[in-house]
């Protein structure tokens, strides 16, 4: 049985040898794609319409925070020292505290909206640019009558010549500078 096995590798990588070098060429190419976003005058322009998209949303959170924040202050300095026993029979306590309570809820449920809102409104903004940058990747390979074309992270080796993404980064400037970022906004959730 060995025997076969070591004959038949044998055959094969004598096949292997005898077959042209030009049959296994193939021309791979890399792209930084995270360095041609992040550096791109469209990915800066987007990162800085999130950016503001952001500040905003934070300062709505914020306000709603210090809201609660407050109502909680306030119930605690009004019933300050009275005993636990007093306040769970005190039916004003209780409604206060039950409101509260409630009014916690509906800010956890909105932050939690906000922030997918937020991550809504980043995936849909890169969208366009990912398909541009796509378009050009394609060109760009077909031009330099690439076989594929990788992720410079996926490759552990590569020419400096198989680089292409300053050429890519530049043509997408050349081709896209903005494009539309509009913050997205989900519906209300009714409240239980």
């Amino acid at each position: 049985m060995f025997k076969k096995i070591t004959r038949a590798s044998a055959l094969g990588l004598f096949a292997l040898a005898s077959m042209s070098t030009s049959a296994f060429a193939q021309t791979v190419l890399v792209v930084d794609s995270q360095k041609v976003i992040s550096e791109s005058k469209v990915g800066k322009y987007v990162a800085s319409q999130i950016k503001s998209i952001e500040s905003t949303a934070s300062t709505e959170v914020k306000g709603k925070q210090s809201s609660l924040e407050n109502k909680a202050k306030t119930l605690g300095t009004q019933y300050d020292g009275k005993k636990q026993a007093d306040l769970i029979n005190d039916p004003a306590f209780k409604a206060q505290y039950t409101q509260l309570q409630k009014d916690q809820q509906a800010f956890q449920a909105e932050y939690q909206k906000i922030n997918k809102e937020m991550q809504i409104t980043r995936q849909k903004a890169i969208i366009p640019v990912m398909k541009k940058f796509s378009e050009i990747v394609n060109t760009v390979g077909a031009q330099r009558n690439a076989d594929v074309v990788v992720d410079i992270n996926s490759a552990l080796y590569f020419s400096p010549t198989a680089d292409i993404t300053q050429t890519v980064l530049t043509k997408l400037d050349q081709q896209m500078t903005t494009t539309p970022v509009v913050r997205e906004r989900l519906p209300n959730q009714p409240t239980q």
